[in-house]
Formats: C-alpha cells, structure tokens, sequence
C-alpha cells in the first residue's frame, strides 16, 4: 500500500506541473457503472469487489467480450461517400481524427475506411480497391497478395488481401451501393479532449448477393486508452458472398515481418468457417508490457474525500481486480462513486479519470409463507402459516395487528378469505418485507337439480328435485324462497316457471341455482285439403298442420280407432273429422269436406285426306267433364296440344284427351283417303355405246325414283337424260304426297365398234408404207400427212420420218363410231453416214490395230468391209487389221444396213512405212487454209510420246505436248511466230515399250 500511495503522489505532482487540471469525465467505459452489490441484513461491513480493464502500453492486446452497448449507429453526422456510381469494394479518403490513437506502440491521427466493414490506418489504402475475398485458410496477421486497383473508383481482384494497421469489425463482404436509402455509413467524434471517442457505424449495409440481408456494426476507438471496441448488432451468415466468413479482430503494420502482431476474437475468424452473429460486443485492450492503471478510490457519493484506496490482482487477461476492504454501511441503501485513474497512452505526464457509481444494499430477512384455504365458501377457518430465516424468537403481526411472540414458526388461525398483510422480527430486529397473501376460499358448495315440466299447456304438474351436494356435512336443507326450508329435495305441482332453488349444509355454507320448468305451448291444428284428381278416385289430400304441444304429433280420421305419424291423409270425396295428439296425449280436432270432378269424356268429327295435300285430312275432338285446361295427343301421349284439331293424312288413330288435372280418356278414329294421281306407261329406247337418250314418264306426281342410278343424269326428276355402257331395264317409282306407282322402261345398247390399225411398217427414205384399217365401215387417220386419202380403210403413207398414225371408226353396220382409237407406227431410216476411225493413217509391216465404223444410225445391225485383207473379221463394226509389206497402200470400204435394208458406207486408207518410227515433216504452212497448217509428227507403232517439244534459235521454249497426233500451230502465246528455222526434240514409246528420241529442224513457211 506505501508503494501505491508514494506512486500516486509522485504521477500526481508530475501531472500538476506538466499538464495542469485533472480531466475526469469517463473516457472508456469500465463497465462497472450503475452495479448493485447485495448484503443481508446482518452484514454492517463488507469486502466490495470489482473488475475494470487492465488498460496497458499497446504493443499488444488482449480481446475480451463485453455486453452489447454500442452507441446509436445513426445520428445527424454526415454520411460517408464516394463520388463513385457503387461504392462497393472501396476505401475512403483520408479522414482525420482529432486526436492521436495509440494503436501497436505507433500514434496515428488518420485513418481510411473501408467499404467492406474495416478502417486501416495504413492511408496509402485510401481511393483504392478493398480487396473483398476471404478463405478459410486465413489466419490474423494476414496481407495477402491481391491487387487492390488503381485510378478513379478502382475495383480490386478477387484476391485474398487484408490491409495492414488494421480495425476488422467485422470484415466481411458487404455491398453500401450509392443511392440505397436504407443503409449509411457514417464517422463521427463524440467527447472533449483527451477523453474523446471516433466511432465509425456500419448501418444496415446489404450482403453482397443476399440483398435482403443485411450488416450493422460499430467501431469505438476510445483516445488516451487505446481501447477498441466492436458492436455487432446483426452479422448475418451469406453464403452467397465468401462463404459467409467474417474476421473481429486487429492486426499491426508489420505483418509479414518478424514483429507482426494480430488478435482475433473467439470463434470470429475466416478459419472458424460461416458464422452469423446478434447483439454482441467485444474489447480489445491493449495488454503492453507496462500497465497505465494509477489507483482506484472508493468515496460515499456526493462526498469530496475517498475512504478507501483498493487493492489490485490479476485474474482475467485484460482486466484489473480491484478490492475496497471491510466498507461499512449502515443504511439499507447506500451508494458509492468509484474513481479510477489511468496515465494517457499517447502522453504518459497526461491522466485520465473514470467516475462511476455503484450500489450496496442490505437485504430484508426472507420469509415462507404456508396458505390452507378455507374449508369451503363463506367459511372462516384458513391458516397462515409462517417460517422466517432471521434468527429465533420471532415476532408476527397479522394485518397490522398485534404482535405475537413464537420461539419459531407461527400459524394464524380462523383467518377469512382474501388478502392479509404480514410481518416478522427476528432477535436482532431484522424484518421480513411487508408480505401480501391471499386466504383462498374453500370450494363452493354445490349441486344440480332434475325437473320434469308440465306436461300440457296450463297444467300443474311439474317437478324439481335437487341431488343432495357433495360438500358439507349434514343436515342439509332446500327452499324455493329462502324463507321456508325442507329436508325433502322434491318440490311438486309446480306450474311452469324458473325458480331459484336454496340449499345448506350443517356449517351453514349455503348456494343456491336457478332451473326452469317449462311447459309446451297450447297445442292448435289447422287443415286444408286437394279434391280429388279425377272423377272416382281415392286422391283427395287432407293435409293437417299442427303447432304447440310437445312433438311428435299423430293424427286419426276414425275417430281415435288408429292413428298414423303422417299429417296428409288420401281419401275419396266425403266429409271427415281429424282427431290430433301430441307426444303427452294432449288432444284437438279438424274437420273437412273433400270434392271432386265430373267424369271426363270425348268425341270427333273428321274430314278425308287427298294424294298430294299433305296432312289435309282434319280430326276435330269435342271434350266435356274432368277439369278445366284440355290437351290433345294422336300418339298415345307421347307429344300434347292445346288445339282441338288435328290435321293428318289417312288412316286409324287414338285420341287421347287430358284435363289440368292429368285425367285422361281415349276413343278410337279413322280418317279416309281421296286419290288423284295419274301416269302413262314408256316404250324401251336403242342408243350406241357412248351415246344417250332421253326418258320421261308422264304424271302428275312430284317425286320421282330411278333404279339403278347408273348411267343416268338425274335419278330423281321424270325426264332424266340415260346414256349406259350395256343394256339397262330402270324401274322408275312417281309419287304424288302420299299416293306412288312403278313403271319400266328397258335402254338397249348396240356395243362401239373396235378400231385395228395394222401392224407397224419399217421403210428406207424415199419408200412407201399401205395402211390396213378393219373393224367398221367408215374411217378416219390422223394425221393426213403423206397419206393419200385419209378416210379410206386402206390409204398409202409416203413419209420421209418416222411417224405415228391415229385411226378412228366413224361408223360401223349398227351405224356406232368408235370409242377408242388405235395407232400404227412408219418407222423411216434416213440416209445412212458411217464415220470410220481411225482416220487415213500409218503403220509398220506386222502393226495390229482396230478399225471403226460408227454409223449416224442406232437401227444399223450389218456390218461389211472389203477387201478382207488382214482383218480378223469383216463383219463387225470393230475388225482388227495386221498390217502387210512396207509400202502397202490398202483402202478398206464399210457398207452398213439396217433390218429394212437401208445401207450407208464408210473409208480408211492404210499405208505400210518401216517402223516403229517418227516420221517428222521439214516445213509447214500455218496460213489458215486448212492445209498442213501444223506441225504434226506421224507416229507408227507408237504407244505414247513422253514429249514433244519446239524451240527459236534462242533456245525459248514454245511449244510441248504428250498428246498423240497433236501437233504445233506456228504460235507462241496466241502470237504467230515469223518464217524461219525452228529445232524440235521429241521422245515416244512403242508399242513393245521401246524408247525413240530423236531432234531436228522445222522451218516455217509463210
């Protein structure tokens, strides 16, 4: 304790002379403001005990929860903004605070805030990107390496990357867009120097892609303490936005170096996986090695000297244990200002002072209190019994009565229901509170009661009779006035009435309850009946309707012999008397007459129907009797009319008339027919195949029916144009209305003559072909061409092409044409052009090649070729020739025919040189007269030429070919080349796969 005081004395004397007045306003909370502290009674002193933070240098920190008691979060204060479109993922500007934060040894005086729910002092973070990403790898102290952007409303990367010298409460991704009226952002000072407070509030700001979730948190940074706290009012879990993380938690700038610091609160790092958090708070204290407590005194409150300096422990990390020994107190109540003082973090010459008040109460002695209630309603015989915990004897008063002295507990006696007042002493004078209790009322005395009402309306028999009730003692007692009393429960010859019903018991509790009895209503009766339907029948309804009485009612129309639930009784027309009883034999009668119609009958006269006029027959029906309201029917009540007349065509018919009741009768009637139709038979027709002709059938009838249809125009009028393939008998039905006779009438058929034209003809061109025609007597060709007749059976077609002739027959001995036609086909040969191939051409003695006759042609079937010298066949279009003696000249004629006799012909020249060989020409002519206008070698028994080629003197190349009999035109690049010597090379191979070569000269001659 010398230690502490000399301490004080000398902090005291530096603070006087170095910063002059003492502050003291509170500067950081300590939690301990407004704490009641409870004794007992008997307690007169006393060790108080308290814990306040351990407030240390701020090398480091130790984190602690606190209770949740932020600040308001909005206030008037400015918003902070950014001049950017979404302030997602950003810092803020520089902002100043008014004073130096002691945070990880280091004083700072700015500070950016961050978008995502953190404030760095690091300012070189300001108008940059923050970096929102989290993994559940991330453990304080952190950086990362993520890119944080640059330029005017950056956006970070997706990176993991955590800002140094930094506030995290907490850290997570949160998304205040501009223009959001339900969230703000807000910093703001609140306090005086050097007990100053900056708060930065995070209001309802929205989890990036869960918009309608949404953060509120705050940040206190407290000066001259360094103490930081974090509210969270709602930290909801998104899963949607980095998993849910979050970090609480503070790390220091040198984080990647060997003096990295950080501290993270439990179970709010990004490692502890999603979390969600409610109304919770934490501190972070800073925990250096040198703590920045001074002294602890204890004053009475509203006095100027302390009486007490306490005494310090360390139990809890963070905070301090202070003790104020053996504090007496007298009062029931008392309070107590508790002052602590600390040096300033920033300046160690400055102090701080925290004043905060506490409470001791002395507890009243506790007491038990036993209730019995009363034995039952309206008694006075409760119990109060009472066990105090002070120290024996006792005194007890009993709503302010009296004081009863007991060496223990006490019972109070024959205590009324309802509330009662109690107090207690023990030895020392210590009382119990001034106790309220309630005296409960035993149960009520009760009971229930059975009646019988009065059995018809004005009677007095009725009944009550009550059960004897269950609590109580005997004798019990009823009365229906209170006055008079009996022992019996059964009260008769009672009319009806509600009665109040009194019952007791031997101890006088007493109870009434109230019962009506009743009686039924005067029992009435009214009737009306329905008359009979029709005339002798037992259909006439009486119908009663009863009211009053006590249901079920039933009813008699004999006088009482029986009786019957139903209140409609069937009878016949009469008089009757109805006898009505109700379920208690109460009796009343009715009394009425049913009626009923005349009997019903009818009768018609008619007139006849005729052919043609429809339903002009007439049924005229006369009805008398029954009820008013007649209907007719003529199908046995299928269909009904209101009209008395029927129009109908002849025949038997039942008239059936009704009256408004339904009663009906019927009578037999006939209607007779009047006929005046009329036809006149046909005769039978003859037509050719393919021809028609007309029918009719005189009548006077308007329908009209052909069978068959087949063949004819119209089958339903009289006079239908008929025109069948085959001979037809058609019976044809004529009606007239109702009246119709059958007629036949046969249409004989003379069959088409069949045209022939012949068979076809093949003739060379310049020939004629006769045409044969058989199967009528007269004819027609077409066309007419080269023919010369062409309605002759047997005309003469001089046709130079091929042509089809079409033959008609125009009559035959039945005097019929035709109805189909026939064709012959004059197949004529043109002349015949035989081109042969290959052309004039060369070969060596012992040369085989094919021959070619390709005729214009396609009916060309006969090949010829003369003389046969060397062929292996002269006659087919293809002969091979082996060639005779060096300088044979042999020219060989095809002659062609076709199966009409039709000949062509056709010529090769062949001509024997020693070969295989080149053979090359020393000049041409390329003038343009068609003649040995090109340079053309002639091969013999050549194969193939593997080049061919032609220079100028120059050695230019001009011309080349691998083609076979292709040779030069005197050009170069469509350009005529001059007169002159030209060399050319060639190389061939022959037909037994030998190679020649051989060079020379040309010369060009113009």
């Amino acid at each position: 304790m010398r230690l502490n005081y000399l301490r004080l004395l000398v902090l005291m004397l530096m603070f006087q002379f170095f910063s002059g007045t003492v502050n003291a306003q509170s500067c950081t909370p300590t939690n301990i403001n407004g704490t009641s502290l409870n004794f007992t009674c008997l307690q007169s002193c006393a060790d108080l005990n308290f814990q306040i933070p351990d407030i240390r240098g701020t090398e480091n920190y130790v984190v602690n929860a606190i209770p949740y008691n932020p600040l308001p979060y909005v206030t008037a204060a400015p918003a902070l903004t950014l001049a950017c479109a979404s302030q997602d993922d950003k810092y803020f500007d520089i902002t100043n605070i008014p004073f130096q934060f002691c945070f990880y040894g280091i004083n700072y005086s700015q500070l950016s805030v961050s978008t995502n729910g953190a404030i760095t002092f690091d300012i070189r973070n300001a108008l940059r990107g923050s970096n929102y990403n989290l993994n559940t790898g991330v453990v304080l102290p952190y950086e990362g390496t993520g890119s944080q952007g640059s330029g005017s409303c950056p956006n970070p990367d997706n990176n993991v990357r955590l800002p140094l010298a930094a506030i995290f409460g907490p850290f997570c991704d949160i998304f205040p867009q501009a223009g959001d009226p339900n969230y703000k952002l807000e910093a703001r000072t609140e306090g005086i120097s050097p007990c100053s407070r900056y708060i930065i509030s995070f209001s309802r700001i929205p989890m990036y892609g869960c918009g309608t979730l949404r953060m509120t948190s705050q940040i206190v940074l407290y000066e001259s303490t360094g103490v930081i706290d974090v509210f969270i009012e709602s930290k909801p879990n998104c899963t949607n936005n980095t998993s849910g993380l979050g970090i609480v938690g503070i790390q220091n700038s040198l984080v990647g170096t060997p003096g990295e610091l950080a501290v993270t609160a439990p179970g709010r790092g990004a490692n502890n996986g999603p979390w969600s958090a409610t109304n919770e708070g934490w501190r972070f204290t800073p925990s250096g090695a040198t703590s920045n407590f001074v002294n602890s005194e204890l004053y009475v409150l509203g006095g100027t000297v302390p009486i007490s300096t306490a005494t310090t422990t360390n139990t809890t990390p963070g905070l301090i244990d202070i003790t104020f020994s053996n504090i007496c107190f007298s009062a029931a109540t008392q309070q107590y200002r508790v002052r602590t003082t600390y040096s300033s973090c920033s300046n160690p010459l400055d102090f701080i002072i925290i004043d905060d008040t506490v409470t001791v109460n002395k507890l009243l002695m506790p007491v038990i209190i036993g209730m019995g209630p009363t034995s039952c309603a309206g008694a006075s015989n409760g119990t109060l019994h009472v066990s105090p915990t002070g120290i024996a004897p006792y005194s007890y008063s009993l709503d302010g009565g009296a004081l009863v002295n007991s060496p223990g507990d006490y019972t109070f006696m024959n205590v009324s229901a309802g509330w009662h007042t109690i107090i207690a002493y023990d030895v020392n004078g210590c009382a119990t509170d001034l106790t309220d209790v309630e005296v409960w009322n035993g149960p009520p005395i009760t009971t229930t009661a059975a009646k019988t009402d009065v059995l018809c309306n004005g009677n007095a028999n009725g009944t009550i009779t009550v059960t004897q009730p269950t609590i109580g003692i005997a004798p019990f007692e009823y009365s229906l006035d209170g006055t008079n009393w009996q022992t019996s429960n059964v009260f008769n010859g009672l009319v009806a009435n509600t009665y109040t019903v009194f019952f007791r018991e031997g101890n006088g509790c007493q109870n009434s309850l109230s019962i009506t009895v009743a009686e039924p209503l005067v029992l009435s009766a009214s009737s009306s009946f329905a008359p009979v339907v029709c005339n002798g029948e037992s259909n006439g309804v009486i119908t009663i309707n009863s009211a009053g009485g006590v249901t079920p009612y039933q009813y008699s129309i004999d006088g009482g012999t029986t009786w019957q639930a139903s209140n409609i009784f069937n009878v016949q027309a009469n008089p009757y008397t109805v006898t009505i009883r109700d379920a208690n034999n109460c009796i009343t009668t009715q009394s009425v007459t049913v009626t009923e119609p005349a009997a019903l009958t009818a009768s018609s006269a008619n007139s006849p129907a005729s052919c043609d006029g429809g339903d002009d027959g007439i049924i005229n029906i006369t009805a008398a009797g029954g009820n008013v309201g007649y209907e007719y029917s003529i199908d046995n009540g299928t269909t009904w009319q209101a009209s008395n007349i029927f129009n109908t065509g002849p025949g038997n018919f039942t008239i059936t008339v009704r009256d408004g009741k339904n009663c009906t009768t019927s009578f037999p009637t006939t209607v007779a027919l009047a006929n005046n139709f009329t036809f006149t038979p046909q005769t039978d027709a003859v037509i050719c195949e393919g021809a028609s002709t007309q029918l009719e059938l005189i009548s006077n009838a308007t329908q009209y029916s052909w069978s068959p249809a087949t063949g004819l125009s119209d089958a339903t009028i009289s006079n239908p144009v008929a025109n069948p393939t085959i001979t037809t008998q058609y019976t044809v039905t004529a009606t007239l209305g109702r009246c119709s006779a059958d007629d036949i009438v046969i249409v004989n058929v003379n069959a088409a003559p069949i045209p022939d034209a012949g068979t076809d003809g093949y003739i060379c061109y310049g020939q004629t072909y006769q045409l044969q025609a058989s199967g009528g007597t007269q004819y027609q060709w077409t066309p007419d061409t080269y023919l010369n007749s062409a309605t002759i059976a047997n005309p003469v077609a001089a046709a130079t092409k091929d042509i089809t002739y079409t033959l008609s027959i125009l009559s035959d001995a039945n005097g019929c044409p035709s109805l189909t036609t026939d064709e012959v086909y004059v197949d004529v040969t043109p002349p015949i052009k035989v081109t042969t191939l290959p052309y004039d051409t060369i070969g060596y003695s012992g040369d085989q090649f094919q021959l070619l006759a390709v005729p214009n042609d396609s009916d060309v079937i006969n090949y010829l070729w003369t003389p046969s010298k060397g062929l292996n066949d002269p006659r087919i279009h293809n002969p091979t020739v082996t060639l005779g003696a060096n300088g044979d000249v042999t020219q060989y004629q095809v002659i062609t025919s076709t199966i009409a006799g039709c000949k062509g012909e056709g010529y090769i020249t062949v001509r024997v040189y020693k070969g295989p060989d080149i053979y090359v020409p020393t000049a041409f002519t390329p003038n343009g007269d068609g003649r040995n206008d090109r340079f053309l070698p002639v091969p013999v028994g050549i194969k193939s030429l593997n080049y061919f080629r032609v220079f100028n003197r120059w050695g230019q190349l001009l011309f080349q070919t691998k083609t076979l009999h292709d040779g030069w035109d005197g050009k170069f690049n469509s350009t005529q080349q001059a007169s002159g010597v030209y060399v050319w090379m060639i190389e061939a191979v022959t037909n037994q796969d030998k190679v020649i070569t051989k060079k020379g000269t040309v010369t060009i001659i113009r």
